[in-house]
């Protein structure tokens, strides 16, 4: 949750439920994110053809459970705490790609999208459809990529149902929603009975 905005930076305080207080699990902290820095090519891991950039300014941030490991240091590899988020939405600034121009709505996929711009190349982004805010946009990649991912490597002549556990998070609405699109049949768990209302 959102606590206060500080000095350039968003301070957000995790919350637990009253089990995990109980037990210790996490203690009560302050988590402080970094936001408005500027583009660093270093945080980028693929090598961008420079006739081909197109940069981004950034109004939405999709966060992903991925980056809450690592903001908590509990991610088993090298990314830091400035290099969190991969989803993003926003407006292009400047472009030299016949497909995208000056102002257009995009969103997509990069790394260390918590800054006010980025540099990325046509193959990270795409247009946002007119039906969809920037907020939502920004919660689409990561999820919807992946769920793709899962679905197009079943044996299709083999699957015909789907077994979800913990379906009520990003993951798993978008696995049920390209499952149904698939013909699939979905059959999913959750772990409370609203999330399972929900469902």
């Amino acid at each position: 949750q959102k606590d206060a905005t500080i000095e350039g930076s968003v301070v957000f305080k995790t919350a637990v439920s009253a089990q995990q207080t109980k037990r210790e699990i996490f203690p009560d902290m302050l988590l402080k994110i970094p936001i408005g820095l500027p583009y660093d090519s270093t945080t980028h891991s693929n090598r961008i053809d420079m006739k081909q950039n197109i940069s981004v300014h950034i109004t939405s941030v999709g966060l992903n459970f991925r980056d809450v490991l690592v903001a908590l240091g509990m991610y088993p590899s090298s990314i830091d705490r400035s290099n969190i988020g991969s989803d993003f939405s926003g407006y292009v600034r400047a472009s030299t790609h016949s497909d995208f121009m000056v102002g257009d709505r995009v969103f997509g996929q990069s790394r260390g999208v918590f800054r006010e711009q980025i540099l990325v190349s046509p193959q990270q982004i795409c247009h946002v459809p007119p039906n969809l805010t920037m907020e939502e946009a920004s919660g689409i990649p990561t999820v919807f990529l992946t769920a793709l991912y899962c679905i197009r490597c079943l044996p299709k002549d083999l699957t015909k149902s789907l077994l979800l556990h913990s379906a009520s998070g990003g993951l798993g609405l978008a696995v049920v929603q390209l499952a149904r699109k698939a013909g699939l049949h979905t059959v999913t768990t959750a772990g409370s009975p609203y999330k399972r209302g929900f469902l």
